[in-house]
């Protein structure tokens, strides 16, 4: 988070100094990429527990099937 924070004011900076505008291009995509990154490590515990809620639920209504009859 902070690489990402000092990537955002490197980016103010770069536009108050007037830099070249492939440069300032180079760190937003650099910006974004880190952003992604941390919304990966955000998602993946709650895509485990989404996983594991429906291999359970998978697994009770395939053996309901059988019970039922």
């Amino acid at each position: 988070m902070n690489r990402i924070e000092g990537q955002i004011k490197g980016i103010k900076n770069m536009k108050i100094k007037q830099t070249y505008f492939d440069n300032i291009l180079h760190q937003i995509t650099a910006a974004q990429a880190a952003l992604d990154s941390v919304s990966r490590v955000l998602l993946r515990p709650f895509l485990k527990l989404l996983n594991k809620i429906f291999c359970l639920f998978y697994t009770q209504r395939r053996y309901s099937i059988y019970i039922d009859d």
